[in-house]
């Protein structure tokens, strides 16, 4: 039974720094499996971070930036109950995003050398329970990952993996998913 809940989780733990998308694998809850993915995962979250492309690890301690349907009046945003709204921002000018099927945003960094642009978002506060929530109601995909601000400061942030968001609509143009979505709905009327 502990074992189950360890296991349960260190997969949403690495699920968080990006390493992995519980949502796609299964965890055996036998005691001795559950223990050997707990001492993996511990390595794992251990030394896994500095991987990452951004090279800061000094994040804010939860601090989350969300850029989609996770935004103030947005289809999910009742997902953040419990989290602090602080303030809306933009990002460095180093994303693109696309949308994926009209239903979410698919961010990501771009690699030195290629176009980007200033994405906006909002920060959040939130307590681990909160983003647990959050986790479970990501689609397949979105990732948690170092996003840099227009600010310099480096928060925790939603992206998306660039090899499927490549194959929607790029929409960064636009600046956002909130602009695109205006755009949109404004077209239909």
């Amino acid at each position: 039974m502990y074992a189950a809940a360890i296991a349960a989780g260190l997969g949403a733990a690495l699920s968080f720094v990006g390493l992995i998308n519980a949502n796609e694998i299964g965890l055996n809850a036998s005691p001795s499996v559950s223990l050997g993915y707990a001492f993996l995962a511990a390595i794992l979250v251990g030394f896994g971070w500095s991987a990452r492309n951004e090279k800061t690890t000094e994040l804010d301690d939860g601090i989350l930036f969300v850029n989609g349907t996770l935004m103030r009046g947005l289809e999910l945003h009742p997902n953040l109950d419990g989290a602090e709204f602080i303030e809306e921002v933009a990002t460095a000018p180093r994303y693109r995003v696309h949308s994926i099927g009209d239903v979410h945003p698919g961010m990501y960094a771009v690699d030195d050398g290629e176009e980007g642009a200033s994405i906006s978002g909002e920060l959040y506060q939130v307590p681990i329970e909160v983003l647990l929530k959050v986790i479970e109601g990501e689609p397949t995909g979105l990732y948690r990952g170092p996003v840099r601000l227009a600010d310099g400061r480096l928060v925790l942030g939603i992206l998306y993996e660039r090899e499927r968001a490549v194959q929607h609509p790029d929409i960064t143009a636009y600046g956002g998913w909130r602009e695109y979505r205006a755009s949109t709905r404004a077209a239909t009327v």
